[in-house]
């Protein structure tokens, strides 16, 4: 879904668009128009933002089986920080409840400096249980985070979502040429992963065997926040390099751009994840 947001000036700019396809009106409508909005010169100044959660996934996103390996996402830190291994043990296992996630929210550009603006949310974290990693591996299946279905069926461990906005200025020429300008994105991008909550029954070598996931886990997950960088400095340089165009064809020109970028990052996310099979060729396991 894209989301634009357009002020009176858009408005003027659709009038003038409407109008100069009458030849009459060719020259003498930006003139009327930098009037109407107390410009010096005959050139009108457009601002607009868009936002796009990707349609499809550009996320590792691995599907929970209990009877087999458990590969789930993991967040891009350093995995010495994350709490996989609390220090405090719990008395017994306890029921996981399923937690709340929602996909992060577009970057409001509009006090951003021009270029790439880049958050990443501190990462959340659901508790598991379980003194065997079979238990570990159905507290996953039972109370794995919410996603989108449309984008992948399953039950997943983990999610990393991922909001690409950007913002520009359009400046029209008495010539009808339209030229892009100021230009922003803004990456935003928030992860949910498990916590093993361990007791003192857990089995011999689990501790460790779950920490050994979770670190190559993390190589995995740091390679898709890499691509959704690469392609969010990609997507910046695309739009800057947008020549002047006609304006009739000008806003579809843009559009076409970022969505050429949105499902190249697709395509990117997807071959990785089909290379490394998720993360198991990089011994991303729990046995």
């Amino acid at each position: 879904m894209i989301q634009s947001t357009a002020t009176f000036t858009s408005f003027l700019y659709r009038a003038y668009v409407a109008l100069r396809s009458q030849t009459r009106f060719a020259w003498i409508l930006p003139v009327l128009l930098a009037m109407l909005i107390g410009m010096p010169s005959p050139i009108l100044q457009l601002s607009t933002t868009a936002s796009l959660i990707p349609s499809s996934r550009v996320n590792a996103l691995a599907q929970l089986d209990p009877a087999a390996s458990l590969v789930p996402s993991v967040a891009p830190s350093d995995s010495s920080n994350a709490p996989v291994t609390p220090s405090a043990q719990v008395a017994a296992p306890q029921d996981c409840t399923t937690p709340a996630y929602s996909s992060p929210a577009p970057i409001n550009l509009s006090s951003q400096a021009n270029g790439l603006t880049h958050t990443i949310d501190a990462t959340t974290y659901y508790k598991v249980y379980g003194n065997t990693a079979k238990q570990i591996k159905t507290q996953l299946f039972q109370c794995a985070p919410p996603h989108d279905s449309s984008i992948e069926a399953g039950n997943f461990a983990a999610e990393t979502g991922g909001n690409l906005s950007w913002h520009y200025d359009t400046t029209i020429s008495p010539d009808g040429l339209c030229t892009i300008g100021n230009v922003k994105v803004g990456l935003h991008i928030n992860m949910i992963l498990p916590s093993w909550q361990p007791t003192g029954s857990a089995t011999a070598g689990l501790a460790s065997n779950w920490q050994n996931m979770i670190d190559r886990l993390t190589v995995h997950e740091n390679e898709h926040v890499a691509l959704y960088q690469q392609y969010a400095n990609q997507l910046l340089s695309d739009l800057r390099s947008i020549p002047a165009t006609s304006c009739p064809a000008f806003a579809d020109t843009v559009a076409a751009t970022a969505a050429g970028d949105v499902a190249s990052l697709n395509t990117a996310q997807a071959n990785y994840d089909a290379a490394t099979n998720h993360g198991i060729k990089q011994g991303a396991v729990l046995r």
